[in-house]
């Protein structure tokens, strides 16, 4: 009880950053926990004082960072040490990655991908009437996105990718 649900179309930016994925088919549903909480615009959550702040916004999902083609990239391992993310990836000699580095840049510790537990991470960027901004995205909030997926070594697990 008490989440609500609010569809965000996507839409096509004209000139994305490099990396940042488009738009993609059909749209996206995003729960809250906060339905009754008064509709922030872009413009002013930019402009909260503190910088830091729970909002709830009606916008666009115009991108995302790992774009769509490298779903692969959106789930992270967690060190096993420090609870720290593992965001490196190794890559092949064409460059394309192919898995995740096997040691903490946080804390040093060894991090075995494949018995480790992960986390999503990805940034979302929104767009409303009043400007845009990138939000990150991660853990719980990040599940909301990718119902019915656990957050896994997408590398090792190509079943999830096709989901």
């Amino acid at each position: 009880g008490g989440e609500g649900s609010l569809g965000i179309p996507l839409l096509p930016l004209d000139a994305l950053p490099d990396g940042w994925s488009g738009s993609a088919p059909g749209g996206l549903v995003c729960a809250t926990k906060f339905p009754n909480a008064k509709l922030s615009t872009i413009k002013e959550i930019k402009e909260w004082p503190s910088g830091v702040g729970r909002f709830r916004a009606r916008v666009h999902v115009s991108g995302c960072l790992p774009n769509l083609h490298n779903i692969k990239r959106f789930a992270k391992p967690v060190c096993p040490a420090c609870s720290s993310l593992v965001c490196q990836v190794t890559r092949a000699a064409d460059g394309r990655p192919t898995g995740f580095a096997r040691q903490c840049s946080g804390c040093g510790a060894r991090v075995d991908p494949d018995t480790c537990s992960f986390r999503y991470l990805f940034k979302l960027r929104l767009r409303d009437h009043s400007g845009e901004i990138e939000a990150v995205v991660s853990g719980n909030e990040a599940e909301l996105f990718v119902p019915s997926i656990p957050p896994t070594n997408f590398f090792a697990n190509n079943c999830s990718c096709d989901a």
